[in-house]
């Protein structure tokens, strides 16, 4: 059974299996004219009377069709677009730092729940360029997307990808601050491809350059960079793609809607309540070692500059610092005098800090002490808040401390106690040479009394 369109001044013949599928991607507008002998006779009549248009113009693919065609205004994206240029705008502060300011992921958002950084994070972008490649990719897919999806569905795609990419530049790239939409990009070229793929038929003409797979050839170019470039975040970008392409077979118009709303909505939900909830308890470590005494402290934090004997770092906001120290004496070191000592320390910075707690405690056999520095509140003598918390071991002339130096917030404690937890002593460094040279020269007086002046300073003779 054939049909005749007329529409526009163009006539088209097609079967009806045919028919019937123009009408679901709808490519057959009810004004269009349609003659079929069986059903309307000789006369052409408009689609909209036939009863099976109706049915078959209630489909997605035409509801898809016809949104794209309506060309309404990507307020949406347009929003977004103007946004960031804005905060790059206002991030070209007289300050030295100021991506750090205006929310970029930092590798430490974990300890202290800052989730709201890996959104904010792909509002900040370092020059003028980067900012206009990601605003490009917003024009091209997210314009056609808002028009195809609406905009409550793009929004879950646009909070999907940013967080995706945030947290594969985290898992890939943990020492290193994340800025930049460039992962939100891939995710809307990924979409747009995907979405376009599964509603080839949905989808106009005069889109088909903007669902199609030219869309790949902008992704290519942004995994390409991330691959040439370290400062390009290649892991943000390939979770962006992969997360754009999946939500592209799901969201959009379809009986499924408000499940598939709901299948983004829930993760993104969780993926933000992780860092808030349970972040100092999975901040990753890193071993650490220094003359005699070994843990894991932050694996993120920026190594700073420290005198001999001492290893720190700082946190990259500047927030916090840890420190692992090391001192050796002529004779053996004393508990208390060692405490006497960190204090003096940290009175240079921190001058109004007092002893609130001491604890002894044994560090593999080790007599140890465990302290809790507090600070005044401002404009309280009564309340006072832990901001210093350390560990000092002394074995021999050795001794070794570590500290922690943080604001008050009540997260650090969790941090400490899991840095607190991995402490252990191993042979000082004076120790492991002069068993080497013991070694090298097995027969030697002089190398075995090394040996055992150096035990003795470890304050382990019995070895």
């Amino acid at each position: 059974m054939d049909v005749e369109v007329r529409h526009r001044g163009t006539a088209r013949r097609m079967d009806w299996p045919a028919f019937e599928d123009a009408v679901r991607a709808g490519a057959v507008p009810a004004e269009a004219e349609v003659r079929c002998t069986p059903i309307t006779g000789d006369r052409f009549v408009p689609a909209g009377d036939l009863e099976a248009w109706q049915g078959l113009a209630r489909s997605p693919e035409a509801a898809i069709r016809h949104a794209i065609q309506t060309r309404r205004v990507p307020w949406l994206t347009i929003a977004v677009g103007l946004l960031l240029a804005l905060a790059w705008v206002l991030s070209l502060g007289p300050e030295a730092e100021p991506v750090t300011r205006w929310g970029a992921r930092l590798p430490s958002v974990l300890e202290e729940g800052e989730a709201w950084r890996l959104l904010t994070a792909t509002g900040v972008h370092a020059s003028l360029l980067h900012l206009g490649g990601n605003l490009l990719f917003l024009l091209w897919s997210g314009t056609w997307l808002e028009r195809a999806w609406g905009r409550v569905d793009l929004a879950l795609l646009l909070v999907a990808g940013a967080l995706a990419a945030s947290v594969a530049s985290m898992a890939g790239s943990p020492d290193r601050t994340s800025i930049g939409a460039s992962g939100v990009a891939c995710s809307l070229l990924g979409a747009a491809a995907m979405f376009g793929w599964r509603h080839r038929l949905a989808i106009p003409r005069r889109a088909h350059l903007h669902f199609g797979t030219f869309s790949f050839i902008f992704v290519a170019l942004a995994l390409v960079s991330g691959l040439r470039s370290a400062q390009i975040g290649l892991w943000g970008h390939l979770a962006g793609f992969g997360t754009g392409s999946l939500l592209g077979l799901v969201l959009g118009p379809g009986r499924w809607r408000r499940v598939a709303r709901i299948g983004v909505l829930a993760p993104a939900v969780a993926i933000l309540a992780i860092p808030v909830w349970a972040g100092p308890g999975i901040a990753p470590l890193a071993p650490w070692t220094m003359d005699g005494i070994a843990c894991r402290g932050p694996a993120t934090w920026i190594p700073a500059h420290a005198p001999p004997g001492e290893l720190r770092a700082d946190h990259p906001s500047g927030t916090a610092l840890v420190v692992l120290q090391t001192t050796v004496g002529e004779g053996g070191a004393d508990l208390d005098t060692a405490v006497d000592a960190l204090l003096d320390t940290v009175h240079e910075t921190s001058p109004a800090a007092q002893v609130r707690e001491r604890v002894p405690v044994l560090v593999d056999g080790f007599p140890a002490l465990d302290v809790v520095l507090a600070s005044p509140r401002p404009g309280s003598d009564l309340r006072w808040d832990p901001t210093i918390r350390a560990c000092v071991v002394v074995r021999g002339s050795y001794v070794h401390s570590l500290r922690l130096e943080t604001g008050p917030s009540g997260r650090w404690a969790v941090v400490w106690r899991r840095i607190r937890a991995s402490v252990r002593l191993v042979e000082p460094d004076a120790l492991v040479e002069a068993r080497a040279v013991a070694r090298n020269s097995p027969g030697s007086a002089r190398a075995r009394e090394g040996v055992t002046r150096a035990l003795e300073a470890a304050g382990t003779p019995q070895d």
